[in-house]
């Protein structure tokens, strides 16, 4: 039997229309490459069609962002300009363009990719919305809508869309457009808008012993957590006795709480917003891997003694005498803020390079005992819009090696602290102050490019093996 017919309705919950929000990575690449307009893609929602005929999907899009004024404010001048696509497996099936620009009101429409247009129409939807039109597909699965500005002037806007999808009934039946399942009221909008939201957020509680993470007889919610398109989840661990959870999958999941032993056992594992960890995480194998963004509490321990940590987009903060993060082997630092206190080590031997964000990061120990080791770096490069600040304080350590450039703030402010940079090669457009007593020597040190150097209260800047100074040397 042929597939049944799917329909595609696009409405607008308000006159405006055609605005933007916030680009799926998966509906991005689905985008054909060669198409001109890929990087200028601001919007994307999912419409998954089910296979009941006759049958009625809803979406509401809520949609946010920087958009042209005149698709904000219809009728204000030149004409309302925009496009939408509907795309599947990579290609764009349909689009939609503004009117012309002596038309104060736009006209939308939908067609196919050779410019033939399909069941155009205007303010023929129900409700206060204005139907946008439709485009039918006879390919049953997953739909990407997305949201494209033309021209330039954007300024920022919201506004809601409704897409819904409706199935042909079989061959043979009336195949007349059922139109019995329309939203018509902001109530059963609201009731509908959770369709196309960001994915639902599910908390996962693990409640078995020592076991494995795919087990699904281990979690409260009867599934092992792992993000999907539609559901991301916040997960704890904290089972009674401390047990050795093993991860024994890929996983990437929105938040991770973790009072148990973590091991992770050859498998990816990424935490995407925020993870508390007052247990311990091990990384077992040379193909184990975690990433780790967002914001990152250790009081407990992570032992990445093989495989590789990942530190990515992320402020991690280790607290206490007895919370550690050592990696000695494989480590990735891009855009990252490391603070130890109170004692805490972030131990990070393995890292051979240190990528700031334009605006700049900031390293710190603070506390007697508490220790930033990046003393296996090659290369460490600075903020470019914003310096990052390095900073040892009250009896803290950072230890740094490499070639330092880029806009570098590094600081000391008494004498119980510790700057170690016997391993540091070069300085360019750098800063290095030290205070009240303070000593740090470059012992390993041939080049100073750029810098500025301060140091006061007794305190000692010593580059015993210095001998190139290039663009000047400025300071006290």
């Amino acid at each position: 039997m042929p597939p049944f017919a799917r329909k595609l309705f696009f409405e607008s919950l308000e006159p405006r229309v055609l605005l933007s929000a916030d680009l799926a990575p998966t509906a991005s690449a689905l985008m054909p490459e060669s198409r001109t307009d890929n990087q200028s893609a601001l919007s994307s929602t999912i419409v998954s069609l089910s296979d009941a005929p006759g049958t009625s999907d809803l979406a509401i899009v809520q949609i946010t962002g920087q958009l042209k004024t005149e698709v904000l404010e219809k009728g204000s001048g030149p004409a309302d300009q925009g496009q939408l696509n509907l795309v599947k497996q990579g290609e764009v099936i349909s689009q939609s363009a503004a009117a012309a620009e002596r038309d104060p009101k736009p006209y939308p429409w939908l067609g196919v990719a050779s410019g033939h247009e399909v069941a155009p129409g205007e303010n023929d939807g129900r409700g206060t919305g204005t139907l946008i039109g439709r485009q039918e597909s006879l390919v049953a699965g997953t739909y990407y809508v997305q949201v494209l500005p033309l021209g330039d002037g954007a300024t920022s806007g919201q506004d809601q869309m409704r897409v819904e999808g409706t199935h042909a009934v079989p061959q043979g039946q009336d195949a007349q457009e059922p139109t019995t399942n329309m939203v018509t009221s902001a109530g059963q909008a609201a009731a509908t808008a959770s369709a196309a939201a960001p994915a639902a957020v599910v908390l996962a509680h693990w409640v078995g012993g020592s076991g494995n993470w795919s087990d699904p007889t281990n979690w409260d919610i009867g599934v092992a957590p792992n993000n999907t398109a539609s559901e991301s989840y916040d997960v704890v661990l904290d089972g009674a006795g401390t047990p050795t959870i093993t991860l024994d999958q890929d996983v990437v999941i929105r938040s991770l709480n973790n009072a148990a032993t973590l091991l992770v056992d050859g498998v990816r594992a990424t935490v995407e917003q925020a993870s508390s960890l007052s247990g311990v995480i091990s990384l077992d194998g040379a193909t184990a891997q975690l990433t780790l963004s967002g914001t990152v509490d250790v009081s407990g321990e992570i032992q990445a003694d093989a495989g590789m940590l990942n530190l990515i987009d992320a402020t991690v903060t280790v607290d206490g005498a007895g919370a550690r993060v050592i990696a000695d082997r494989a480590v990735a630092l891009d855009a990252v803020d490391l603070h130890a206190i109170h004692g805490g080590v972030l131990s990070l031997l393995g890292a051979a390079s240190f990528n700031n964000s334009s605006g700049g990061n900031s390293i710190d120990a603070s506390g007697v005992g508490s220790k930033v080791d990046l003393s296996g770096l090659n290369t460490f490069t600075g903020g470019a819009a914003s310096a990052t600040q390095i900073a040892a304080s009250s009896g803290g350590a950072v230890a740094l090696a490499g070639a330092i450039s880029g806009s570098t703030v590094i600081s000391m402010a008494d004498a119980t602290s510790i700057l170690d940079v016997a391993g540091v090669t070069s300085l360019s457009d750098t800063s290095v102050s030290l205070s009240n007593g303070a000593t740090a020597t470059f012992s390993g040190l041939t080049e100073l490019t750029r810098v500025s150097l301060d140091a006061s209260g007794g305190s000692q800047l010593l580059f015993p093996m210095a001998t190139e100074y290039i663009n000047g040397v400025r300071g006290s």
